[in-house]
């Protein structure tokens, strides 16, 4: 059984959270808000604005310690940076899923440019550092390894291949995909394929 060391200054969030405090909510953005604008700066071209990913994380923050969702058992920064990185994810997710329809609604003429956008990928696969591109190519079975291994969800098989846990894979995998959709997306190809 794992000992979970308590935080005092997390115990005092979320006991100002859960008394209305507006004290703590101004001490949240004193001391969390530049760490949230660096991370949504890293990002690169989000369409969300860094102060819009902080108050909407907030929200949620708030919301979920109200639910009882957030017990205190990591420090409220590492759970409230989190949310923060999950939103950024998501509009990334969201772009490139626009951009994904965008394609499909093309027609078949398309196709080609199609797979130049899978190419560039690939290429573009070779510019992220050495461990990033190792788990891409163990999550989409690049090198043919996951055969034999169809027991394992495809974070267990990371997990397993890299000796580290399931869910420290998938956090991996989800910055390194984030690495290599902001080059996707800044490249001219991909620029000029969406213009």
């Amino acid at each position: 059984m794992r000992v979970v060391q308590k935080d005092k200054i997390t115990d005092d969030i979320v006991d100002g959270i859960l008394n209305n405090d507006n004290n703590i909510i101004v001490m949240i953005y004193k001391n969390y808000q530049n760490s949230i604008r660096k991370l949504v700066s890293n990002f690169g071209r989000l369409k969300l604005d860094a102060d819009d990913v902080f108050q909407e994380g907030l929200s949620r923050a708030i919301v979920n310690i109200r639910n009882g969702k957030f017990m205190g058992d990591s420090s409220f920064h590492s759970y409230f940076y989190a949310i923060c990185r999950n939103i950024c994810l998501k509009e990334i997710s969201k772009t490139m899923n626009e951009t994904d329809m965008g394609y499909e609604q093309a027609g078949e003429e398309d196709e080609d440019r199609e797979w130049d956008m899978i190419s560039l990928m690939l290429d573009l696969r070779g510019q992220i550092d050495k461990p990033c591109r190792e788990i891409i190519d163990l999550r989409f079975n690049i090198n043919r390894a996951y055969s034999g291994h169809e027991r394992l969800t495809p974070f267990d098989y990371i997990a397993e291949a890299l000796n580290i846990q399931a869910d420290n894979a998938r956090q991996r995998f989800r910055r390194c995909m984030a690495k290599l959709s902001e080059l996707f997306m800044n490249h001219p190809r991909y620029k000029e394929a969406i213009a």
